[in-house]
């Protein structure tokens, strides 16, 4: 594993999960679900866990490429803290609307919870970063290569999907907007 894209803790266990990348040029390769192994403080360590699938296995690979829009690549993970379920945001390249995936963390299989979108209907490409807080709310940033100046380089609140596969637009409300100088606008 060379390219870590995402990191994750599981409260509820103290386990963490991490997205990572070993794909060739044309993008085929799936991207791959690891645990980071924990120290006698519970604290996570590296390299990745080598058993952490079981016995000799240290990751597996992480299904996008069969949903809608053949999504490849698994940009952040996010943690429910109340069940403990593992969530995704994955994607083509930055100017493709993300995609909200549920990610089993025993083997990789997913289920596509639907594209993230903003109040207007608008969908959200290049999500970057993505996280749950404690209270459930779900947090999310977008790079600035989407190609929208309105959805680009931004923070969002976003809906949490109702359980179940649910292939809908998940609504995006922006609590903030980031400038190339660092400044942050509301």
């Amino acid at each position: 594993i060379s390219d870590a894209d995402g990191l994750a803790k599981d409260f509820m266990t103290g386990e963490w999960y991490g997205a990572a990348r070993e794909q060739n040029g044309a993008r085929t390769e799936p991207d791959y679900l690891f645990k980071l192994p924990l120290d006698g403080s519970g604290n996570p360590t590296t390299p990745i866990d080598p058993n952490g699938f079981g016995t000799g296995v240290s990751c597996v690979p992480i299904d996008t490429i069969s949903l809608p829009g053949g999504p490849d690549l698994v940009d952040d993970l996010g943690i429910d803290p109340a069940n403990g379920d593992l969530y995704g945001v994955a994607n083509k390249g930055a100017t493709t609307a993300t995609r909200i995936i549920k990610i089993d963390k025993t083997d990789g299989s997913t289920i596509d919870i639907g594209q993230a979108q903003n109040s207007a209907g608008v969908f959200l490409p290049d999500i970057e970063g993505f996280s749950i807080d404690e209270s459930g709310r779900w947090l999310m940033s977008t790079g600035q290569d989407g190609g929208s100046p309105t959805t680009d380089d931004s923070i969002w609140v976003v809906d949490p999907p109702p359980i179940g596969p649910f292939p809908t637009p998940v609504a995006a409300t922006r609590i903030a907007q980031l400038r190339g100088d660092g400044t942050i606008f509301n």
